[in-house]
C-alpha cells in the first residue's frame, strides 16, 4: 500500500489538480508518469545516463511506453514539476515564445542578471547586438580568425614536446586562453589558471573535441583539403576567407559539433501557461528541451552514431539541428565555435600526427559527455 502511494503521489500532487482543471477547459497535460516524492524520475535518468550509459534510451523508453504523440511528455526531473520537448516543432515554439518561458536559475545566478542570457525584450536585443557585432560579423571573424591562430600554434607545438596529452584538458585550456585574450584581454597565467579551475567546477567537462578523425576513411580527405590550402598560402596562418573554402573540414565542423554537443538539454521556465497542439504547460513548471535526441533520433539523421561528414552535402531536416539552441537567443558565439574548431583542424591535419591511447575509452554523460581517459593521444609532427 504504501508502495503504491508513493508511486503516486506526484501525479496526485501535481497532475490530478490540473487534469480537473484542464477539463473543465478543455486541455490536457502531455502523457507520463511524474515518478517519487521529491525525487521524481531522477532514478530512471541516472540508470539511463549513469548505469548504462545509454542516455538516448531515457526517451526512447518514454515513447515506447506513452507513444510519440507530438514530442511531449510530464516528468519530474532536477526538484521540480516538468515537462519534456523533444521534438522540433515544439522545441521551435518554445524557443520562440520568450513572453511565456524563460531562464532562470541557475543558469541567471551563474552568468549573472545583467547578462545576455538573463536579460530581455528591448534590453536583451541592444547588447544582443554589440555581442554579434563584436564576435560573429563577417569582419570582426577575419579579425578573429588572425588573433586565434598564435595561441593554437604555441599550443600545438607544446602538445608536440609532451608526447602524450589527455586532448580534453589540452584543448579546454586552450580553448579559455583564447577566449580570455579575446574578451578580456588576459594572457596565460596564474590568474587564467584559476579561472580555468572555477569554470571547471561550475561546467564539469565542458567541451572535448574529438581528436580520433584519423581513425577513419574521413581523415584522408580532411588532410588533402588542407594540404593543398598550405602548399599555396603565405605564411603559417590561415584567413577568414581561406577557411570559408574549406568546404570538406567545414563538413567535420558541423558533424563534430552534432556528435559532441556538450549540452543534452536546455531549461526554461514556463512563466505564462501556454497551450500546444492541445497539451498545456502550466505556469510554474521547467521545460526541459531535449536537444541531444534531436541529433541522434535516426528519424533525423541516418545512422546518427556514425561520424559522416557527407552527411552536411544536405541540409538538416528542418529543425533537427538546434546545437546552439534556436529563436532569439540562439548562441550568439555560434560562428565563433566553428572558427576556433576549423582553425584548429587546418593546423592539425597539416602539421601533426596523433594516436589514441585507449580506442575503446567509454564515455561519462553526466554533468556532460566526457571521455572516461580525457582522450588520451599520442602526438607529435608530421
Amino acid at each position: 500500500m504504501l508502495g503504491l502511494v508513493l508511486w503516486w503521489w506526484n501525479e496526485l500532487w501535481y497532475a490530478v489538480p490540473l487534469m480537473r482543471a484542464n477539463k473543465r477547459a478543455n486541455k490536457r497535460l502531455p502523457p507520463g508518469h511524474m515518478g517519487l516524492p521529491f525525487i521524481g524520475d531522477m532514478l530512471a535518468f541516472l540508470f539511463y545516463f549513469k548505469l548504462l550509459r545509454r542516455p538516448d534510451e531515457y526517451i526512447n523508453a518514454k515513447r515506447r511506453k506513452y507513444g510519440d504523440n507530438i514530442g511531449v511528455f510530464r516528468s519530474h526531473l532536477f526538484g521540480s514539476a516538468c515537462i519534456i520537448a523533444c521534438a522540433p516543432s515544439v522545441n521551435k515554439f518554445v524557443f520562440q515564445s520568450e513572453d511565456k518561458f524563460r531562464l532562470e536559475w541557475p543558469t541567471v545566478t551563474l552568468m549573472g542578471t545583467t547578462s545576455l542570457v538573463a536579460v530581455h525584450g528591448k534590453e536583451h536585443a541592444t547588447l544582443r547586438r554589440f555581442v554579434l557585432n563584436a564576435i560573429n560579423s563577417p569582419n570582426s571573424l577575419r579579425r578573429i580568425t588572425l588573433l586565434l591562430q598564435p595561441l593554437i600554434l604555441s599550443s600545438l607545438q607544446s602538445w608536440a614536446t609532451k608526447l602524450k596529452i589527455k586532448a580534453h584538458i589540452e584543448t579546454k585550456k586552450m580553448t579559455l586562453e583564447n577566449i580570455g585574450r579575446l574578451f578580456g584581454s588576459k594572457e596565460g597565467g596564474a590568474e587564467l589558471e584559476s579561472i580555468d579551475k572555477l569554470f571547471d567546477i561550475m561546467v564539469k567537462g565542458v567541451r572535448a573535441y574529438p581528436l580520433n578523425i584519423p581513425g577513419f576513411a574521413y581523415h584522408i580527405n580532411l588532410q588533402e583539403e588542407n594540404m593543398a590550402l598550405k602548399s599555396v598560402k603565405t605564411g603559417d596562418f590561415i584567413t577568414y576567407e581561406q577557411l570559408s573554402g574549406l568546404k570538406y573540414t567545414n563538413k567535420v565542423v558541423e558533424e563534430t559539433i552534432r556528435m559532441a554537443n556538450v549540452a543534452a538539454f536546455i531549461h526554461r521556465k514556463v512563466i505564462k501557461e501556454a497551450e500546444y497542439k492541445g497539451y498545456h504547460f502550466p505556469k510554474g513548471w521547467n521545460v526541459i528541451l531535449w536537444i541531444r535526441y534531436l541529433h541522434t533520433n535516426p528519424e533525423n539523421f541516418e545512422d546518427p552514431l556514425c561520424f559522416n561528414p557527407d552527411r552536411w552535402n544536405e541540409a538538416a531536416k528542418a529543425g533537427t539541428y538546434q546545437v546552439f539552441g534556436g529563436g532569439p537567443r540562439i548562441c550568439a558565439g555560434n560562428m565563433l565555435a566553428r572558427l576556433q574548431l576549423a582553425i584548429l583542424l587546418h593546423h592539425l591535419s597539416t602539421g601533426y600526427k596523433w594516436e589514441l591511447v585507449n580506442p575503446e575509452a567509454g564515455v561519462k554523460y553526466l554533468p556532460h559527455p566526457i571521455p572516461e581517459d580525457g582522450v588520451e593521444i599520442m602526438f607529435s609532427k608530421l
